[in-house]
Formats: C-alpha cells, sequence, structure tokens
C-alpha cells in the first residue's frame, strides 16, 4: 500500500489494517464510507471531526493518487529522477486537494498534528 510517495512495510501494514467493511450476523460484509480506509486515516477523521462527505471526498482523492502513484511506479519509460519528481508532484497535488476540503478550523488542528509529531520525532544525523 502507498501513502504519499513512500511504502509501507510489511509490519506498519500489520499495524494499520485496512477496514474493508462490517460484517452481520449472516456473515454478509456491508461496505461503508470508511471500507477501505486504513485505520490512522479514521482515527485523524475523528480527531479532526470529519463529515461523512468530507470522508468520502477524502477517500475519492486518496484512490486516485494511489492509482496514479502505481502507474508511475510501473512505468519503465521514466528515469528514476522523473519518477521521483512527478511521485512529489502527486503529494503534493493531494496535500493541497486535501487542504481545499477541510475547514479552516480542520486545518489549523491537523497542523497542531503535524508539528507535535515533528516535535516528537527521534532527531537523526551525526553523533
Amino acid at each position: 500500500m502507498l501513502f504519499f510517495c513512500f511504502r509501507y512495510t510489511e509490519a506498519q501494514i500489520r499495524r494499520n489494517p485496512v477496514i474493508t467493511g462490517t460484517t452481520d450476523t449472516a456473515g454478509v460484509t456491508t461496505a461503508s464510507p470508511e471500507a477501505g480506509t486504513p485505520r490512522n486515516t479514521l482515527r485523524m477523521a475523528r480527531e479532526l471531526n470529519l463529515t461523512r462527505e468530507q470522508l468520502m471526498r477524502l477517500k475519492a482523492i486518496r484512490l486516485d493518487i494511489q492509482a496514479r502513484q502505481q502507474a508511475l511506479e510501473n512505468d519503465p519509460a521514466l528515469s528514476e529522477t522523473d519518477r521521483k519528481s512527478r511521485l512529489l508532484a502527486l503529494r503534493q497535488e493531494r496535500m493541497e486537494s486535501n487542504r481545499k476540503i477541510l475547514s479552516a478550523e480542520q486545518q489549523t488542528r491537523i497542523q497542531a498534528f503535524r508539528e507535535a509529531r515533528r516535535q516528537n520525532r527521534p532527531k537523526t544525523g551525526p553523533l
């Protein structure tokens, strides 16, 4: 599974499984707007108080970008530098599209979450 232009490792996939729908007592699985959405995305949706419509629009963007990323990664005609620049452009396009869906308050909250994550990230570099 792709997220932005980075690949998840197997361990990360096991930690953040994808929601596939709900199963009733008869064993019938019903798709929901959350179906096919990684759990970490759903957690962020709860934190931001996203509406069902916002979640559906974000999912559509994610699926579109993932399909385009997959096509770029499998295109043998692209050089490595060209592929990386196009993947970066897709990532920026996704972020901009997501930003348009979120309200001003939600954008402020997600920026605060990102800043907190950056602060808690272990420092790397020369020892």
